[in-house]
């Protein structure tokens, strides 16, 4: 499942840097979003199967901590490339194939 959510999410990252219409960029943007949830629960639950209810909470806080993290970095680093490249384009179009990296390396995993 995870696999498939960053297959679709490399997808949906694509596309967003060559569609140019707002109805279509919304339908993007929420097949994105719903995919995003289906690849972010399982993060939280992986810890837990893995290390085991005694370590649940301090496992998912750390998962989360960091996630909080990473979102601040990516917002900032965004603004930053941004005001440097005069566009949003550079950098979605690198999201992309990293989540299609991810994707081939999740199934990979599972093999």
């Amino acid at each position: 499942m995870i696999g498939a959510s960053l297959a679709v999410l490399a997808g949906t990252s694509a596309l967003l840097v060559v569609v140019d219409s707002i109805p279509l960029i919304v339908l993007v943007v929420a097949v994105n979003a719903v995919f995003l949830q289906f690849y972010f629960g399982p993060l939280f639950y992986v810890p837990v199967e893995v290390l085991g209810p005694r370590f649940a909470g301090m496992s998912a806080g750390f998962c989360n901590m960091f996630a909080n993290l990473g979102a601040l970095v990516f917002a900032y680093a965004l603004g930053v490339v941004k005001d440097t490249a005069g566009a949003f384009t550079w950098v979605l179009s690198r999201r992309a194939p990293c989540a299609s990296s991810a994707s081939r390396s999740q199934w990979h995993w599972r093999a």
